[in-house]
């Protein structure tokens, strides 16, 4: 896209990518949800067996794969692996805890292409994440998505794009995950 946008002699082709929420002026998301009253879900801090290692003023303030900012400080560094709002429950594990073997993609848009039942495909689940190779199984308006080898951070929510080499098939939104080794959630 950098190539293209260069080409075309746009001033986007050198400008530096954003690490930060682009509709947030102060990229202090916590402060925005405070000003717009938005209801924080507060509860404990456990790890992946259920054993709670501290509290937090919101599941709101987390985002799955998140390292830091939990306020817990152990050995190894903790992710964030799983959000439970309606328990006020941040699940925290070790990295190899976030991976995830599968994901329901929901929503389903296909751009010039019939998609058959199953197809492999590469599947692009994070902007500046590189597609991984996967099976496509197609059940209507959702999809079933089985990761060769699991991905980390794939997150209900964000969407995921279906590629052949550099040609983009599709997407829809990750509606549901399956962390490897673990029952769907």
């Amino acid at each position: 896209m950098r190539a293209l946008a260069k080409e075309a002699g746009l001033r986007t082709a050198v400008k530096k990518d954003s690490q930060e929420i682009c509709f947030v002026p102060s990229n202090d998301y916590r402060k925005l949800l405070a000003e717009r009253g938005v209801e924080l879900h507060p509860g404990e801090l456990v790890d992946t067996s259920g054993k709670v290692l501290g509290e937090h003023a919101g599941t709101e303030h987390f985002t799955i794969g998140q390292r830091r900012g939990h306020g817990i400080a152990t050995g190894d560094p903790l992710y964030v692996v799983e959000l439970h709002p309606d328990e006020g429950r941040v699940v925290l594990g070790a990295r190899d805890e976030c991976a995830i073997a599968e994901a329901e993609v929901d929503a389903l848009n296909w751009i010039g292409f019939d998609a058959p039942a199953s197809f492999r495909c590469a599947v692009q689940h994070r902007y500046r994440s590189t597609p991984a190779p996967a099976t496509v199984e197609v059940r209507g308006t959702s999809a079933r998505v089985v990761f060769d080898s699991p991905e980390l951070a794939v997150t209900p929510g964000q969407g995921a794009a279906f590629y052949v080499e550099d040609r983009l098939l599709g997407g829809g939104w990750i509606g549901a995950t399956r962390r490897a080794g673990c029952a769907p959630r």
